[in-house]
Parts: structure tokens; C-alpha cells; sequence
């Protein structure tokens, strides 16, 4: 059995004409299939496509990428080169020698560069998902569905695959269906049903109009396949709200996809409380302006927050002065973050009233710092190297238990962790986690503390201090303990910029409502390693950015799902939340 993604074309004419994934004439090379199956102890083969014009050589690239299986353990890393000569459009092979040690997890496989007369089709990255031994697959000659796969292998050995809603035999296009739901491999004939609720049998040469040929293996009409590797149990539970599911992030209401554009709106993670009054002031009225601000979609806001603000902890200078230019001063040297008491009630209404507007909401921690070596907790004054253990755990458990009960909520782990500010440590050797990365996950001792002076334009100030890092792990670990299933988005090292080592080095989450946040500011680290987590189930919010050139632009983006909030809405040169839209948002960019 295989899910797949269709427009909105008519099924009732499956013979009709080819679509142009198969019959223009741009060269393209891309994967027969975005996920496969194999079993455990055998070989996985992945298959790449050629179409279009076919004038010239062309070759591509590609490599395994670790997902819950780990090369070396689970299976052999692969890499290499596949090439066409001219006029050539087999399909090639590529075998990935698997263990017994992978059943029940998955890896990926991405083509990486293209060269010659040809382009990147899609899909350009794939899962590989390794069954539970024992299972069966139910694929060759069997009267069983393959439920997880998005590949079916006849008792000839056909590959049959369905990429945008084309189904392929062998790589060639068998017919034309775009709003295909099953393909069923069934007493040695091939069927596809529609979304339509209606069957076709493959005759050799085209689709004839049949009918389910065991209902008691076929979910009902309209039921997806099972493709995510993920562990979500949530169902679509009819409120407002978001949920992952596989690579993708759906409604609450009614499992359809969402794709989040919005803003960031700050103010609410500086000490500077003259600017919280606007965010309690705002009302439903200015978000529900927000909501698809100027036409452009606007579904989500994202709302950076103070660990030091919302806990309400008397806090100590570092050294900078800066505690006193953010925040009150107190009894004995100290400052009140939150001196009226009004911060979290302030944070709470804006939530509550943009999601009544029909927003998103995601609450990032943006600021926060550890104690200092007397036990003091020191002042936030800017975004410092990762979230504390002093502070952060307990900053999410309040949040968590806060808004677990609303569903439209996410929760943005932290904003953009950099850890020693050193490259080398951030990834090792091409693509692989360095040591900042796995402290990231893992939490630990770190020294020094790094932090910005936001006070002092944005300057780094560096404490001469051992403390002690909160890892994403833990902090996911305490929002789940709180009973919160909201959708939880966990950013990569380096400024949350280097996407390519999440997958190695990223946390697990229970109920597989984990997303990423990644950070996009014209950094290009190319599109393999975004696709890589989107193969691998993982879906992506680009959660500050000023324009996605650097990864082929928003309709790229739009293309595999993949949401993104501009910084921002506001830029503290003289406007204010409570001067609604007389403001210019995505200030430092062009909305699309």
C-alpha cells in the first residue's frame, strides 16, 4: 500500500495523458519515491530517475543520512555518483547494506549535486524505513498491503512507485491519476484507489475501472497510509490548534496541512517592561489584523519571552551594568524583573487573544542566564550561549502547565543556541555534530558563560564561570511531565543556523509532536540537509529569517511544507505594538 500526495485532478480518467513529471522536456533526475521499505539483515535499494529531454551526459550525487539507524551499526554508509550517458534514461540503483541490528528505525538517502544536461526533480531525499523483523512486508506475490511503504516490488521484480501522483513501472509512467491514495499489491495484479473512492486495475498497458479486491485488508475509503516514523499518537481533535504528522504540520481540527508564515512580534523578552503594556493592550482586534496581514497568509506569531521576566527571580549584574538599564533594582544589589506583577498575566492574554483571532502562537525562549558561582542568579541582558538548568526547566514547566490546554500554542525550545561561538565546534568535519551540538541535546558543564549585551548594541560579554546547560532533551522531558502534548520545535547549533547536524544530534520526543526551528539570515547551507529532516519525518519552521534566497525562495519552501516567520514585525525605531499597523512589518524584507 502507498500514500500519495495529488492535486486536485480528476480520477475518474486514469489512462489520460502524462504529466510533466514524465512527459516535458526539462531534464530532471530525482528519486522514484520520497520513502521505501526493506527489511532487517538485507540490502535496500533506491532508485533514481532520469526524464525530459535526455540530450547530453548527466550524473548526480547522493549519500546516506543517519535517522533513528546509525551508519556503522545499522547500516553501511553509502555515497557515490550515478551518471547517464547521452540519450539514457534508466533507472539506476543504489543498494544500502542493512543490519539486523535496524528493525523499527529509519535512515535517509539525499541526492546532493547534479551535473550535466539535467536538474533536481523532486524528490530529491527519501526515508528508509527498516521493518520490525518478524513483520513480513507483504510485497511479493502476497495477498498483503505493505503499510509503511512507498515502494511495492511485484513478483517479477517491477518497482512500482507514485511520484506526484503519476504511477511508475520500473520508472516509466504506467498512468495518470493526481489525487491517487493506495497502490495495493493483490494476488499478483497491481490496483491503485483514488481519493475518489475508486479502484483500477493495472491490465498490462492501462488502469481499468475495478473494485477493492479485499476489503478486509483496506482501510476505508480515504484512510492515509501509514508513512510517518514518527510515534504520534494525536488525532485530529477538532479544535483550533497544530500537530505534526510526518513531515508536515497539520490542523488540530481536521489533519490538513499547514504551512505557518507569520512574524515575530518583539518586545516581551527585554527587561524593558514599557513595552509589555502594549502587548496586554492589543486585544483580539489587533491580532485579528495580523491574521493574513496585507493577503500574504499570515497564520502565526511568534513571541520571544524572559525566563527572568516570567519566573520573577531577584536577578545580579554580571559585570556589564546593564541589569540596571533593563530591569529595577531591589533591596540589596539586586533587580525585579517583573516589579507590578505583570508579565506572565500580560503573556497569557496576548496568547489568548491572538489564538481567539485565529493565530498560531509560538513562545520562544529568547533570553535567560544561569546563577553565578555564589548561587546568584544573574540578570538575562541578551541572548546568551544555551538555556540554563538553573532557570529553563523550570521557566518551561510553568509555560507548559500554563498553556497545555491550548492546542494552537507551540513551544520554541531556544531561540538560537550558539554555544562556544566556534564553527569547529559547532560541526564536525563536512556535516557531523561537534561537541556544542551534543551539549545542546545533552546539557552539561560549559564554561565561560557567553551572552549579548543588548544594552550595549548587542556586543558579546563573557563571564569567566563553569554552569551548568539545560539540554533540549531535558527540557522536552519536563514539558511532556507537565501532561502538554503541544507541538515542541528544537533548534540546530550555530545561531540555530547549521541544519545539517540535527538529525545527528537532536532530541527524541515521546509522542512525536517535535518540529525544527531553523534560523535563516542568507546563510547557505544548500537544500540536501533540509531535505534530509523533512525524509527523515521532521518537519521544518524557518522561525526568523529576512528573505529564503539563500535555500531557492518561498515558493520552494512552500513546496516541501516548510513554514518561516520573518524578524519582524517590529524594530524598536520608534514604533510600538499599540501603534497597530501604522507600522511597516518585515522591515528588514519583502513579504512574498
Amino acid at each position: 500500500m502507498l500514500s500519495a500526495c495529488g492535486g486536485s485532478n480528476d480520477a475518474s480518467n486514469p489512462s489520460s495523458s502524462i504529466s510533466s513529471a514524465s512527459g516535458n522536456s526539462t531534464p530532471l533526475v530525482a528519486l522514484s519515491s520520497s520513502a521505501y521499505t526493506t527489511a532487517p539483515a538485507s540490502t535496500a535499494l533506491v532508485t533514481i530517475y532520469r526524464t525530459g529531454d535526455s540530450t547530453g551526459a548527466a550524473s548526480v550525487s547522493y549519500t546516506t543520512v543517519n535517522g533513528s539507524a546509525v551508519a556503522g551499526t545499522d547500516y553501511t554508509a553509502t555515497s557515490g555518483t550515478v551518471s547517464w550517458s547521452e540519450g539514457e534514461t534508466a533507472i539506476k540503483t543504489v543498494s544500502v547494506p542493512v543490519s539486523s541490528l535496524a528493525a523499527g528505525k529509519q535512515f535517509a538517502v539525499a541526492l546532493t549535486s547534479v551535473a550535466g544536461q539535467a536538474n533536481f526533480g523532486s524528490p530529491t531525499s527519501a526515508t528508509v524505513a527498516v521493518a520490525v523483523a518478524g513483520s513480513g512486508s507483504g510485497g511479493s506475490g502476497g495477498a498483503a498491503m505493505i503499510p509503511s511503504a512507498k515502494q511495492i516490488v511485484d513478483s517479477a521484480l517491477n518497482v512500482w512507485t507514485v511520484v506526484g501522483g503519476v504511477v511508475f513501472e520500473n520508472g516509466a509512467a504506467a498512468a495518470y491519476s493526481a489525487n491517487v491514495g493506495l497502490l495495493l499489491y493483490y494476488g499478483g495484479t497491481i490496483y491503485q484507489e483514488s481519493k475518489s473512492c475508486l479502484w483500477w486495475s493495472w491490465s498490462g498497458n492501462a488502469w481499468a475501472a475495478s473494485s477493492n479486491p479485499d476489503p478486509s485488508i483496506t482501510p476505508a475509503c480515504g484512510a492515509a497510509a501509514a508513512s510517518s516514523t514518527t510515534t504520534s499518537t494525536v488525532t485530529p481533535s477538532g479544535d483550533f490548534g497544530i500537530q505534526v504528522k510526518g513531515d508536515r504540520f497539520v490542523s488540530a481540527a481536521d489533519g490538513s496541512t499547514v504551512q505557518i508564515v507569520g512574524t515575530n512580534i518583539s518586545g516581551l523578552e527585554t527587561g524593558r517592561d514599557w513595552r509589555w503594556a502594549a502587548f496586554a493592550n492589543a486585544g483580539v482586534a489587533f491580532w485579528s489584523k495580523v491574521l493574513n496581514y496585507g493577503g500574504q497568509h499570515v497564520n502565526t506569531v511568534r513571541l520571544p519571552l524572559n525566563e527572568a521576566s516570567w519566573l520573577n527571580y531577584t536577578c545580579y549584574d554580571s559585570g556589564t551594568g546593564a541589569a540596571g538599564q533593563l530591569y529595577s533594582a531591589a533591596a540589596g544589589g539586586g533587580y525585579t524583573p517583573d516589579p507590578a506583577g505583570v508579565y506572565q498575566a500580560t503573556v497569557r492574554k496576548a496568547v489568548a487573544d491572538a489564538t481567539a483571532a485565529g493565530l498560531y502562537v509560538i513562545l520562544d525562549l529568547h533570553w535567560g542566564s544561569p546563577n553565578n558561582p555564589a548561587g546568584e542568579p544573574l540578570c538575562p541582558i541578551g541572548q546568551p550561549s544555551y538555556a540554563d538548568a538553573d532557570h529553563s526547566l523550570a521557566f518551561w514547566k510553568s509555560l507548559a502547565d500554563t498553556f497545555k490546554g491550548n492546542p494552537a500554542v507551540m513551544f520554541e525550545l531556544f531561540n538560537e543556541p550558539f554555544g562556544s561561538n566556534v564553527y569547529g565546534n559547532w560541526v564536525n568535519g563536512a556535516s557531523g555534530p561537534g561537541p556544542d551540538a551534543i551539549t545542546l541535546r545533552d546539557g552539561g558543564a560549559f564554561s565561560p558563560l557567553l551572552q549579548q549585551n543588548n544594552a550595549a548594541g548587542d556586543v558579546m560579554h563573557s563571564v569567566s564561570m563553569s554552569w551548568q546547560v539545560a539540554g533540549m532533551q531535558d527540557m522536552i522531558n519536563t514539558i511532556r511531565a507537565e501532561g502538554a502534548t503541544n507541538v515542541i520545535l528544537s533548534s540546530p547549533i550555530g545561531w540555530a543556523g547549521e541544519i545539517e547536524t540535527w538529525l545527528a544530534a537532536r532530541p527524541s520526543d515521546p509522542i512525536g509532536q517535535l518540529g525544527v526551528a531553523w534560523h535563516l539570515y542568507g546563510y547557505n547551507k544548500g537544500q540536501a540537509a533540509p531535505l534530509a529532516v523533512l525524509a527523515a519525518s521532521f518537519p521544518i519552521a524557518i522561525t526568523e529569517t529576512y528573505g529564503l534566497g539563500a535555500i531557492g525562495g518561498y515558493g520552494w519552501a512552500a513546496s516541501h511544507g516548510i513554514g518561516y516567520t520573518w524578524w519582524g514585525w517590529n524594530d524598536w525605531g520608534g514604533q510600538q505594538l499599540s501603534a497597530e499597523l501604522a507600522m511597516a512589518p518585515w522591515y528588514n524584507s519583502t513579504a512574498p
